[in-house]
């Protein structure tokens, strides 16, 4: 029973994933916003559901903000059209996107790609059906948090030998995250690693 609460907490019903999708409208052309590349007209509402019909019409919150991600809005972007629309989509679930390339073996041996909104069967072309594309999503996430769990001891022993002090990156990082000042200190690493 607890199991159903936690599953549905991270599903959206249609007439909620539309509402997103119209406040993401409204949104951007409030704040005379594009969509990137090719997407410049991908934060249309028709535009919007074409993208989530395509990846297989799914339901849950990551693969939504998967599709506002895909369609050119920032993490701050998506949080704000999430409050817009009264509807949480929660800072994991801006946490939980899967990186565009990523790659997933299934059980029965089938590697599939995320192309950035939909997943791609590597052996055959096709695009993952939507139940496919659910059992993936969360192989994703696992795969994902086993090597953030890897990369965590990894960087505390290396940060702590070449500093001497003990820093937890990833909660640093996340704290940036949180903060909004993820762009200003990629610009400030950039910048200092240009006057070396």
């Amino acid at each position: 029973m607890i199991w159903n609460d936690i599953l549905t907490e991270s599903q959206l019903n249609d007439p909620q994933i539309e509402k997103i999708f119209k406040k993401t409208e409204e949104y951007a052309s409030e704040n005379n916003i594009k969509g990137s590349g090719l997407f410049r007209n991908a934060l249309k509402f028709n535009n919007l559901l074409r993208m989530w019909k395509r990846s297989g019409s799914p339901n849950d919150k990551s693969s939504i903000v998967n599709i506002l991600d895909q369609a050119g809005l920032s993490d701050e972007q998506i949080t704000q059209v999430s409050a817009s629309a009264k509807i949480k989509l929660g800072r994991e679930s801006v946490d939980d996107k899967i990186e565009k390339g990523t790659k997933v073996t299934t059980d029965d041996g089938e590697t599939y790609t995320w192309l950035g909104a939909q997943w791609k069967n590597d052996k055959t072309g096709r695009i993952a059906s939507k139940k496919i594309t659910q059992q993936l999503n969360q192989l994703a996430k696992q795969q994902k948090t086993q090597d953030t769990n890897t990369d965590t001891d990894s960087n505390q022993q290396s940060t702590s030998k070449q500093t001497g002090v003990n820093i937890d990156l990833n909660k640093l990082a996340a704290a940036i995250k949180k903060k909004g000042l993820s762009n200003e200190v990629k610009q400030y690493l950039l910048q200092s690693l240009k006057e070396r």
